[in-house]
């Protein structure tokens, strides 16, 4: 993504945020974005656990023995998304998981480097 390159962390976590809002508002989810962000080592973390959580909440079993199959990074992402995947089982007091995280935890795919939200920052939002 550009903002690794620009190396800019609140530019990244805007990118993130623009995607999310996207998934919201048109319901398209990209039940690919995996191989984006898996494809090298360099990609965001965060971009990494919104395609974990997107399998997590929308992938059939199909999807996931498919992805061991056609992505350079599967096995990390396939742990990930186990590890992910266990968390969930075990925890008590989870958000809605018919929607995913992406809907009830706004900050879940920021850095937050400075300690405090780039929407603080930048723009006194909630973060």
């Amino acid at each position: 993504m550009l903002g690794d390159r620009l190396m800019s962390q609140a530019f990244q976590d805007a990118s993130i945020d623009a995607m999310v809002e996207k998934i919201s508002e048109t319901g398209n989810i990209p039940m690919h974005l995996h191989l984006r962000a898996y494809a090298t080592n360099t990609r965001s973390d965060a971009l990494k656990r919104l395609a974990v959580d997107i399998a997590a909440f929308q992938h059939k079993p199909a999807d996931i023995r498919e992805t061991a199959e056609e992505s350079p990074g599967a096995w990390q992402f396939l742990h990930d998304l186990a590890v992910r995947q266990s968390d969930r089982l075990q925890s008590r007091a989870s958000p809605d998981w018919r929607n995913g995280p992406w809907e009830t935890e706004p900050c879940r795919y920021h850095e937050h480097v400075r300690g405090e939200c780039y929407r603080l920052e930048f723009w006194g939002g909630d973060g």
